[in-house]
């Protein structure tokens, strides 16, 4: 969504002040590696955070296992998340493999072993429910002037729209 909301910006800039195309796919290719490299970042942090969590898992209670797991591995997942909306399904389905290992990790369950009933249980969304939900909250705090200026100046509502 964010992608086609920047292309679709980008397009009409350049219908406007551009007749060649060949930058536009340069541009777009290389914002792409970028998400990938972000959300390869975000993979490989939380997964060193679960091991390091893996080597205390038999000392600490459940309650303790989750309050870690909560702090490090979802703290990192959310933090802009906005961001990731309208991504490539490969990329979610890395960062959703986080959150099955997390809910392995707290139940102490097998790799094989179903996880939908372990997240339901920890009441946990999704990682793309997750992005849907953050971007409501944002949307919800600019609608209510809670926001960040630079944020809520630059938002425009449909319903506000006299040329609908």
């Amino acid at each position: 969504m964010l992608l086609s909301i920047l292309c679709r910006c980008v397009l009409s800039f350049l219908f406007e002040f551009s007749s060649d195309f060949s930058w536009l796919i340069v541009h777009l290719s290389v914002l792409v590696a970028h998400l990938d490299i972000i959300c390869d970042i975000v993979f490989a942090s939380c997964f060193a955070a679960l091991r390091q969590i893996r080597s205390i898992q038999r000392s600490v209670s459940r309650p303790v296992l989750l309050s870690l797991v909560t702090s490090l591995i979802l703290s990192r997942l959310d933090y802009g998340s906005v961001t990731l909306a309208g991504v490539p399904g490969h990329l979610l389905d890395r960062l959703q493999s986080v959150l099955h290992a997390a809910a392995r990790l707290i139940y102490r369950s097998r790799k094989y072993d179903p996880v939908s009933p372990l997240l339901r249980d920890l009441h946990w969304l999704r990682v793309p429910e997750r992005i849907k939900y953050r971007l409501a909250v944002l949307l919800f705090h600019c609608r209510n002037n809670t926001a960040p200026e630079y944020l809520v100046r630059d938002l425009h509502w449909a319903a506000d729209d006299d040329s609908r």
